[in-house]
């Protein structure tokens, strides 16, 4: 999974540098070309520690954060600086968001390795339960990642129009209540009951890592911390980042159904992690991802796919208790299975 990640950013930063020297060649050849001894010196470096072996992903993933992911956003922000203000008015918007979508990754991964760098230390020398640790860990992470992007895109989306943050993030001031908040309901609803029927007649359960931590747990605090964040925070959060930011982003710069498509499958891979090793999971995760995606389109409101992924969460919580609470039998069963 560490390796997709790094191969992951690598196309983002490839990108990124591609969209900029396309929209200035000159300025990005006098703010990103090095001269030859710098980038032969980096380059040997990395090239003698493939030589001896050292090519495990955590030591890459070091040498990305040392040599190239500092020097690269350095070299970006001195671009925007030096960027021609009178092209920055008249240029099409769909490269420059595409551009600043790209920024925005960069600079929450480069903020995110530091984050977790820091926290990593500070539990080092925490004491109690290594699992509770491990998910608070996770947890504040989450929270951090959150905040970090949403304090990127609130600046970047200002470049869609005049209209303010929420309308820029697809909220619109006139909605359907059928359209909008009732369907979504319902196929939030209907999403978990078949992810919850499909874990009841599966043979077996396979092990995940976010399965691992959470049953092995002592915390209630922690536990409820989960919870809260599961059922309150990321439905909102997640939404707003991928179908609100992201998805009018895509939208704008390679149309609606390319859209539709990378934002679900992106969704969908950035959660694998939690569930690696239970594909079906996995997939049911992408199927969701899709669902949430298309209500996104067809309503042309990120109010819909808000609604839908709050009733999805909150019933794949809550069914499950009202089973667990109808029959021993069937607590017997969930208990198993979860």
């Amino acid at each position: 999974m560490d390796g997709l990640l790094l191969v992951g950013f690598l196309v983002i930063i490839w990108l990124d540098s591609r969209l900029l020297k396309k929209r200035e060649r000159l300025l990005f050849k006098k703010v990103f070309i090095l001269p030859f001894t710098m980038a032969g010196v980096l380059w040997g470096v990395l090239g003698l520690f493939m030589f001896f072996g050292f090519y495990d992903t955590k030591i890459l993933f070091l040498m990305i954060f040392l040599f190239l992911l500092p020097f690269y956003i350095l070299r970006r922000d001195r671009w925007i600086k030096e960027y021609p203000v009178s092209k920055l008015l008249t240029e099409g918007d769909p490269i420059t968001l595409a551009s600043d979508a790209l920024g925005v990754l960069i600079h929450w991964f480069f903020i995110m390795i530091i984050l977790h760098s820091l926290l990593g230390s500070l539990f080092l020398f925490g004491h109690g339960n290594k699992p509770d640790q491990e998910l608070l860990q996770m947890l504040i992470l989450a929270v951090f990642s959150f905040i970090v992007l949403w304090v990127l895109i609130f600046d970047a989306s200002r470049k869609f129009s005049d209209k303010g943050f929420w309308v820029n993030m697809g909220f619109k001031d006139r909605y359907p209540f059928f359209s909008t908040i009732l369907i979504p309901i319902v196929l939030g609803i209907l999403c978990a009951c078949v992810v919850i029927f499909c874990v009841l007649t599966r043979g077996f359960h396979p092990s995940t890592p976010l399965g691992d931590i959470l049953g092995q747990i002592q915390s209630p605090g922690v536990f409820l911390f989960f919870i809260f964040l599961a059922l309150i925070v990321a439905p909102f959060a997640e939404e707003i980042i991928f179908r609100g930011y992201f998805f009018e982003v895509i939208k704008r710069s390679q149309g609606p159904h390319v859209a539709v498509i990378i934002i679900s499958l992106v969704f969908g891979l950035l959660h694998a992690g939690q569930y690696w090793g239970d594909w079906l999971a996995i997939s049911f995760i992408i199927i969701l991802g899709f669902i949430l995606t298309l209500l996104r389109f067809l309503t042309d409101n990120t109010r819909a796919s808000v609604v839908a992924h709050y009733a999805y969460n909150i019933s794949i919580v809550i069914i499950p208790v009202i089973l667990i609470l109808s029959s021993p039998e069937m607590a017997k069963i969930l208990d198993s299975r979860y």
